[in-house]
């Protein structure tokens, strides 16, 4: 199933897009709200806080 969301555009031109969480099956019901941010590593003073590996 498809849920909505919406394009947000910064002032430093960086896209978002903003919508609801679909269910993953299991512990992950989904239902919240994500935020995410297209190549975050091009908008000014964006620095990485920290890394590690996926399990």
């Amino acid at each position: 199933m498809c849920h909505p969301f919406k394009e947000e555009n910064g002032k430093d031109g960086s896209e978002a897009y903003i919508g609801e969480i679909g269910s993953q099956s299991g512990f992950y019901v989904g239902g919240t709200e994500q935020i995410v941010v297209v190549k975050p590593w091009t908008i000014e003073g964006v620095e990485i806080m920290g890394s590690s590996p996926l399990k």
